[in-house]
């Protein structure tokens, strides 16, 4: 079997008990007095866990259709509209009128 490197969660209880949990196989925990116990045991259970399991690599093929963004439809709409300079000119002298009245008020 080949080593591998597995993350485990150990929490406390109220009564003083460890629970280690293995987050890649949450159904995968121990509950014991000490949090090595505890840590201990979840390792045994999953190494019996995956003696009778093998774990395989799966490859998603580009060929899937992922959902566009809704706002990525719009890009480049405004391309060949002759106006779009301009537009984009009146944004940026408004917003720097709004950051000269933000700084008026900072210093007032």
């Amino acid at each position: 079997m080949t080593a591998s490197n597995w993350n485990v969660l150990v929490e406390t209880t109220e009564d003083g008990k460890s629970i280690a949990t293995v987050l890649e196989l949450p159904s995968v925990q121990a509950i014991a007095d000490t949090q090595n116990d505890a840590i201990d045991r979840a390792q045994k259970l999953l190494t019996e866990r995956l003696a009778q399991a093998k774990i395989v690599s799966i490859q998603v093929g580009s060929d899937v259709s992922k959902a566009k963004h809704p706002v990525l439809e719009m890009a480049g709409i405004f391309k060949d509209d002759p106006d779009f300079e301009d537009v984009q000119r009146y944004i940026q002298e408004y917003r720097d009128e709004i950051d000269a009245l933000k700084e008026e008020d900072l210093t007032d």
